[in-house]
C-alpha cells in the first residue's frame, strides 16, 4: 500500500457565515462568547453557547468549533476526572469563571 498520498487535514477557516452569507472573523466570535459567559444568567457549555450564537447572531456554527474556539481563547479551563456512585471514573470539565465570577470559581459546572 503507497501511503505517498496522505496528507494533513485542511487548515481551520478563519471565518464563519451568518444565515445571510456574510463572513464573521472567529476573534468576532471569541468576543461574543467572551459576552455570553459574562452574563449573569449564562450558560457556559459549548453545546448551549452554540444555540446562543446561532439564535442571537444567526451564526452558521457547529459546537465543535465552539469548543475549538473556546479552548484557543482559554475559556476552557481544565478538566478532571471523578468518580461516580459505583466508583468508574468520568471526565468532568470545568470552564474558566474566576476571571469574571470570582465568589463563584469554588463550584463545579
Amino acid at each position: 500500500m503507497n501511503h505517498e498520498f496522505i496528507t494533513e487535514g485542511d487548515p481551520y477557516p478563519v471565518f464563519s457565515l451568518t444565515q445571510d452569507g456574510k463572513p464573521v472573523s472567529d476573534e468576532q466570535i471569541k468576543e461574543w462568547l467572551s459576552e455570553l459567559i459574562s452574563c449573569e444568567e449564562s450558560a457556559y457549555g459549548y453545546r448551549k453557547l452554540t444555540v446562543c450564537l446561532q439564535r442571537d447572531y444567526q451564526l452558521i456554527i457547529n459546537k465543535k468549533k465552539v469548543y475549538r474556539l473556546m479552548k484557543e481563547s482559554d475559556l476552557r479551563d481544565y478538566s478532571t476526572e471523578s468518580t461516580v456512585g459505583n466508583g468508574r471514573k468520568i471526565r468532568v470539565h470545568c470552564w474558566r469563571t474566576s476571571f469574571l465570577f470570582p465568589a463563584m470559581s469554588h463550584r463545579r459546572l
